[in-house]
């Protein structure tokens, strides 16, 4: 068990987290600036606690990837580690890659950390993106009963769409609801608050 007791600041963090703890169910629907194509896809988000609570395990699709996440207690940000496909199919992207964030507000806001490796840019969606049009934020909302939203944000490269965030415009968004047999704290965490 970790020794949450040493650094309560790191507990009282990741307990913020809580709400997307367990399994859901969603749909994402997308947006793509450089088109008026709108999609709909249904989602699935399954996120534990592991390594003795310390760190927050999330498994979702779409996009499909592995993520962990933790608490930097001397930068007072969140972190989120991505493991994802993106990688074959989308040239020079990193992989995996990270993302950093705090709250702002009821919502957790994370920026991805990433830049193209050549100087072309990235080629995503047959458009070349130069590094300073990659950053990405994603906006994670607790709802009521169970329920949150993520939302992506994409650097704003041109007057179409309604800006999100100064300078973002709103790219996806994913509406998600627990399902009943799914519990909202695991185990291993449950029991780190009941020692602090």
């Amino acid at each position: 068990m970790g020794d949450f007791d040493e650094y309560p600041e790191i507990l009282e963090a990741l307990g913020k987290l809580e709400f997307m703890c367990g399994t859901f169910q969603g749909t994402r629907r997308l947006w793509l600036k450089w088109g008026d194509v709108v999609r709909a896809d249904a989602a699935e988000w399954h996120a534990a606690w592991v390594l003795d609570g310390y760190y927050l395990h999330e498994s979702s699709s779409p996009p499909h990837g592995l993520h962990y996440w933790g608490y930097d207690h001397l930068a007072k940000q969140y972190r989120r580690w991505s493991f994802t496909h993106y990688g074959h199919f989308v040239r020079e992207f990193p992989d995996p890659y990270s993302w950093i964030g705090t709250f702002e507000g009821d919502s957790l806001v994370m920026t991805v950390e990433y830049e193209s490796v050549t100087p072309a840019g990235l080629a995503m969606h047959g458009q070349t993106r130069s590094t300073p049009d990659l950053p990405t934020k994603l906006q994670y909302t607790p709802g009521p009963e169970g329920s949150f939203t993520v939302t992506q944000h994409l650097r704003k490269g041109s007057p179409e769409g309604a800006e999100s965030f100064p300078g973002y415009y709103m790219g996806a968004e994913t509406a998600y609801q627990r399902q009943a047999s799914s519990s909202a704290e695991g185990p291993e965490h449950q029991a780190a608050v009941a020692g602090s």
